[in-house]
């Protein structure tokens, strides 16, 4: 207990000896990582909650052949996990449906990828021109696709409450007004997406039910087979007269002009304390090298 007391003594001497050393390396550090801070644009975004008044159209757990449309390959939704709400939610993370954004909206690729700044002066994007110009890409790279996919995750995030199975989308962007735009295209574009899924997968089955039933001679199992292509007639009916197929807003977005990031305060702290600590560790270093040399 001696010793340790000791040390801790000779240690908060040491630092105390050093402090204009330590204070100064300190703050110059923090002084880097504040301008690099600077340097780093805004983030706003954009939310909204959203609930989904189609869920259980493709739930088809009361018919007794629900497997009959597994084993034909069709993909359709027979149980209760396979949620309309959880579909949508993992297609829209999907690489597929951000190609399909990017055939749906030319505008998606500069806006993730090649803007500079945001002013605020005028309400307008800077894009930077070393990478488009002329409403074009200078040069795309072997891996743009995959570093835009990359870019298009990190614009947004989606939860699920599971409790109301209420479903909150945020986009975030330089521009408040970008922000507001992403969210709207993500959200109308996963029902576009999801119903034409959907719309695929119950063409399909009722050609394979139809073909079925013209064979079959057991009247329950012929009323099975009926109520089945009833369903997925139902499925036709709900994509094509609802541009809302899976999800519709309870809280619309709205263009928010207070930032989200960067969190310039607690980098700068952070550059303090990593200026502090590479500062004790070259005091220390010396005073152990003057003390055993």
């Amino acid at each position: 207990m001696v010793n340790k007391s000791l040390n801790i003594i000779e240690l908060s001497s040491l630092i105390w000896k050093n402090k204009v050393l330590l204070l100064a390396f300190s703050f110059m550090v923090a002084g880097f990582f504040a301008v690099y801070s600077i340097s780093i644009p805004n983030k706003y975004s954009s939310n909204s909650v959203l609930y989904s008044k189609n869920e259980d159209v493709q739930n088809t757990n009361n018919f007794p052949l629900s497997g009959l449309s597994n084993f034909a390959g069709f993909g359709i939704s027979v149980s209760d996990s396979d949620s309309l709400i959880n579909l949508s939610i993992e297609a829209t993370k999907s690489k597929d449906f951000f190609e399909f954004l990017i055939d749906k909206n030319d505008n998606l690729l500069p806006l993730l990828n090649a803007v500079k700044r945001f002013d605020k002066n005028s309400d307008t994007l800077i894009f930077d021109e070393n990478v488009y110009k002329n409403k074009k890409f200078i040069k795309k790279d072997k891996n743009f696709f995959i570093n835009s996919y990359k870019n298009y995750l990190s614009s947004f995030s989606i939860e699920l409450d599971n409790t109301t199975n209420h479903v909150k989308l945020t986009t975030y962007h330089q521009s408040p007004y970008t922000a507001k735009f992403l969210l709207d295209l993500y959200k109308e574009n996963i029902n576009y997406y999801i119903r034409d899924l959907k719309l695929d997968d119950a063409k399909k089955a009722i050609v394979f039910y139809k073909k079925e039933l013209a064979s079959l001679k057991n009247p329950v199992l012929m009323e099975n087979i009926s109520m089945r292509i009833l369903s997925e007639l139902q499925t036709e009916f709900a994509a094509g007269t609802s541009n809302d197929f899976v999800f519709s807003y309870i809280d619309s977005p709205r263009v928010n002009h207070k930032k989200v990031g960067p969190p310039r305060a607690i980098i700068t702290i952070f550059g303090f304390i990593i200026g502090f600590i590479f500062s004790l560790i070259y005091v220390l270093f010396k005073r152990a090298k003057e003390k055993y040399t």
